[in-house]
């Protein structure tokens, strides 16, 4: 005990005359916890390190260490192929919109397709636009005192924190659908109709949930159940060649 009160402060000195000592006088050895055998590896070194850096606040991470905290949990969501690839162009600045058309075509006057009042930017289009607007909060996903303007990226990377886990496949398949009207009012003529969106998108939400896959109209899935006979999906034993 001398040499823990050299050592030692007095708070200190009590936590350590607290500890008990095993009644089987066994020799100390070290041993690496994460690991169930005890010997250190540097697998799960790494991934303490990196978990650790993962889990400070978002604000102190790289760039890189952003772009992956946000790519890593956007491949995990469960929504079709398609929203996902959608989505990653659209986080890119990939979408073919009125601004990324007019930085190339000189001349042009590329209006938003829905409102027809502003010019037809990624981040209007989705955060900005009246229809939009509508589109988050009937999914109930309406930010609280958004201001216009900003970056894109950092637009979607606020919204992926606040929203919680079971939100963000809402709001990817959201964004899909705004896209999709706008294509459909863009080359096939179709009105601009909030409601429309909004009950497209809960009925992917709806099909997804019920475990199906889009088909080629997007619209019939085709079930698990289904195909587990098959070997297709998650109840497949095996995987078949279609022809």
């Amino acid at each position: 005990m001398e040499l823990v009160n050299e050592i030692f402060l007095p708070f200190e000195r009590e936590r350590v005359g607290n500890i008990r000592l095993g009644e089987n006088r066994t020799r100390d050895l070290w041993f690496w916890e994460p690991e169930r055998d005890g010997v250190y590896s540097v697998r799960t070194a790494y991934k303490l390190i990196v978990g650790a850096r993962m889990s400070v606040d978002y604000g102190d991470m790289s760039e890189w260490e952003r772009e992956k905290w946000l790519w890593n949990r956007l491949w995990k969501i469960p929504v079709w192929p398609r929203v996902k690839l959608f989505f990653w162009q659209l986080c890119s600045e990939a979408l073919a919109t009125g601004a990324n058309i007019a930085s190339q075509v000189r001349g042009e006057n590329f209006l938003c397709s829905l409102c027809n009042s502003c010019l037809e930017s990624s981040l209007h289009h989705f955060k900005d636009c009246w229809v939009a607007n509508w589109v988050w909060e009937g999914l109930g996903l309406a930010s609280e005192e958004e201001e216009e303007g900003g970056r894109l990226r950092d637009w979607v990377e606020a919204r992926w924190r606040e929203l919680g886990g079971l939100e963000h496949g809402k709001f990817m398949v959201g964004c899909w659908a705004i896209w999709e009207c706008r294509n459909k009012a863009l080359f096939e003529g179709r009105e601009v109709n909030p409601r429309r969106v909004l009950q497209r998108s809960c009925d992917v939400l709806d099909e997804i949930a019920s475990g199906g896959y889009g088909g080629k109209d997007g619209r019939q899935g085709v079930k698990n159940k289904q195909n587990e006979g098959a070997g297709i999906g998650r109840g497949g034993k095996t995987w078949r060649r279609l022809r």
